[in-house]
C-alpha cells in the first residue's frame, strides 16, 4: 500500500508539534541554566579574585583547592547544577508524556489514510500500562544520562581553575579570562542536558510509533524512515531516507540530536482483501532526487567538497555515507561513515 499525500501531512504535522515540545523543554533548561549562573557568577568572580590577589603568577594547585572562597563556591556550584539535573528531568518527563500521546494519535491516521477512500477502519492503540512503561523508560534514560552533571561540571571547573590562564598586569584582564573559561565549562553542561533531552524525547517518540505499529502488525508491510531532507538533515540520514525497514526493527536510530521518524507502511489494498482496486504510487520521496535538487552550497555543507565529489562521479555509492555504529552506553546508532573509511570505486 502507498504512504499517501496525506500520511505525509500527518507526518509533517507531528513533527511540527514535536519540534515544538523539544523547544518548549529546551527554552525552560536554557532559562534555568542563565538564572543559576547569574546567582553563581559573583561568588565565583570573589573566589578567583582572592586567588589572584596581588599574585605574579598562576597559584598552584594546593592554594586553589584549600582556598576557602574557592571550596564555597564549587559548593554552590553543585549545589546549583543538583537542582538543574532535577529541572532537566522534570522538563525531559513532561515532554516525553506530551510526545508519547500526540505520536499515537498521529500514528492511528497514518495507517488510516493508507486505506482506500471511505474505508474508516479501526486502529488499536497502546493501553496505559504499555504508555507508562515508555514514559518510564524514557524519564530514566533521561535522568541516567545527566546524574552525574553536578559532579562533572564542578570537577571540570576545578580543572579549568587548576590549568590556569596567563597572568595580566591588570588583575581585572586575568578575572576577566579565567571567568570566560569557567562559563564555557558551565555551558558544557547545558550542552549534555540539551542533548540528552532531545534524544530521549524522539526516542520515547519513536518507541511508541514501534510499539503501536505491531498493534497493527496484521495490516503494515513495514516502515518507512523519513529525515528532514534538508540543509540540516547529515550525510547518514540523508542516505537512510525513504528506506522501508521490517516492522520487527526498532529505529530509526539515527544519532544524538537526530529527529528521524518512523512513518508506517501499509500492505497492499490486494493483500488487505480490496480486490480490484487501483492504487495511488507511493508518495514517499526519493532522497538521491531530493538532495541533487538542493543548491550547490547547501550540498556542500551537508557533505563536504570531497564526499560530495566522489558522490558526483560515482566512486561512492549513496548507501556508502552511513553505517552502525555500537554504543554499550547508549544504543545503536547509525552515523555518517568518515572520509577515511570510505572505499572508493575505480
Amino acid at each position: 500500500m502507498a504512504v499517501t499525500r496525506q500520511t505525509l501531512q500527518l507526518t509533517s504535522t507531528l513533527r511540527t508539534y514535536l519540534d515544538r515540545i523539544i523547544d518548549r523543554a529546551t527554552r525552560m533548561i536554557v532559562r534555568g541554566w542563565s538564572v543559576a549562573w547569574d546567582g553563581l557568577v559573583e561568588r565565583l568572580r570573589g573566589a578567583v579574585a582572592a586567588l589572584l590577589d596581588r599574585a605574579t603568577k598562576w597559584p598552584g594547585r594546593r592554594a586553589v583547592t584549600s582556598s576557602p572562597r574557592w571550596r564555597a563556591a564549587m559548593t554552590a556550584v553543585e549545589q546549583a547544577m543538583t537542582t538543574l539535573q532535577r529541572i532537566v528531568r522534570g522538563q525531559g518527563n513532561d515532554a516525553i508524556q506530551d510526545a508519547v500521546s500526540a505520536t499515537l494519535t498521529a500514528h492511528q491516521h497514518m495507517v488510516a489514510s493508507q486505506y482506500p477512500p471511505r474505508e474508516l477502519p479501526t486502529v488499536p492503540t497502546l493501553n496505559d500500562a504499555a504508555v507508562g512503561r515508555i514514559v518510564r523508560d524514557a524519564d530514566r534514560d533521561v535522568h541516567r544520562h545527566t546524574r552525574e552533571l553536578p559532579v562533572t561540571v564542578t570537577r571540570e571547573m576545578v580543572q579549568a581553575m587548576l590549568k590556569g590562564v596567563r597572568v595580566s598586569s591588570d588583575p581585572d584582564t586575568t578575572i576577566r579570562r579565567v571567568m570566560e573559561r569557567l562559563e564555557k565549562t558551565y555551558g558544557q553542561g547545558l550542552s549534555k542536558a540539551l542533548t540528552v533531552v532531545r534524544t530521549e524525547v524522539m526516542d520515547a517518540h519513536r518507541e511508541a510509533a514501534r510499539q503501536v505499529q505491531d498493534e497493527s502488525a496484521d495490516v503494515l508491510a513495514g516502515w518507512v524512515w523519513l529525515s528532514r531532507a534538508d540543509g540540516s538533515t547529515c550525510a547518514s540520514c540523508w542516505a537512510l531516507h525513504g528506506e522501508v525497514f521490517e516492522l520487527v526493527q526498532a529505529g530509526p536510530y539515527d544519532h544524538a540530536n537526530g529527529r528521524c521518524m518512523r512513518v508506517p507502511k501499509a500492505k497492499t489494498w490486494e493483500e488487505l482483501g480490496f480486490s480490484g482496486m487501483s492504487e495511488p504510487e507511493d508518495e514517499i520521496p526519493d532522497g538521491e532526487t531530493l538532495f541533487w535538487a538542493l543548491p550547490e552550497a547547501t550540498q556542500r555543507q551537508i557533505m563536504g567538497d570531497r564526499r560530495l565529489a566522489l558522490l558526483r562521479s560515482g566512486k561512492v555509492r549513496w548507501a556508502d555515507l552511513t553505517r552502525l555504529r555500537r554504543n554499550p552506553g547508549w544504543r545503536d546508532s547509525y552515523q555518517v561513515v568518515p572520509l577515511r573509511d570510505l572505499r572508493p570505486t575505480t
